[in-house]
């Protein structure tokens, strides 16, 4: 079966940027254009703890959350084509880069440091950035 030129055979789309690369929104409208399903590493790792990422930041710490992604990639399956929207920080563990690179087909979206900034602080929900100085903060992530 073919969708806009994607056979059943395709790999997933894998988007991975910092946060505020547009990688959510960029994965919707591929999702809408292929009918691929859409998975964000993000709401699944939110979905086994029953509460957001702030709150798992707060409660557990960012490493149990690093933790959790990774053992989200190892349960996807390659051979369920998908766009895959993930989570600004899945790349800082080298073991998820293999298990990325394994999914599908690495996009990687980017923007300058300004409009990245931007996009990630319209809404309060930025783990990282919820420091003293968000701006320094983030020029360091």
């Amino acid at each position: 079966m073919e969708l806009l030129g994607v056979s059943s055979r395709a790999k997933s789309i894998v988007l991975i940027g910092m946060m505020g690369a547009g990688k959510t929104s960029v994965g919707q409208c591929l999702h809408q254009r292929t009918e691929l399903p859409l998975v964000d590493t993000d709401e699944i790792v939110t979905a086994s703890f029953g509460m957001s990422v702030s709150e798992i930041f707060a409660k557990f710490g960012e490493e149990k959350f690093r933790e959790t992604e990774t053992t989200v990639l190892r349960g996807l399956s390659p051979d369920r084509p998908s766009i895959m929207v993930t989570g600004g920080g899945i790349v800082l563990r080298e073991q998820n880069i293999d298990l990325l690179k394994r999914l599908g087909i690495i996009v990687w979206l980017d923007a300058g440091e300004e409009t990245l900034f931007e996009r990630a602080t319209r809404e309060r929900n930025r783990p990282l950035l919820e420091t003293e100085n968000p701006r320094k903060t983030f020029s360091r992530v």
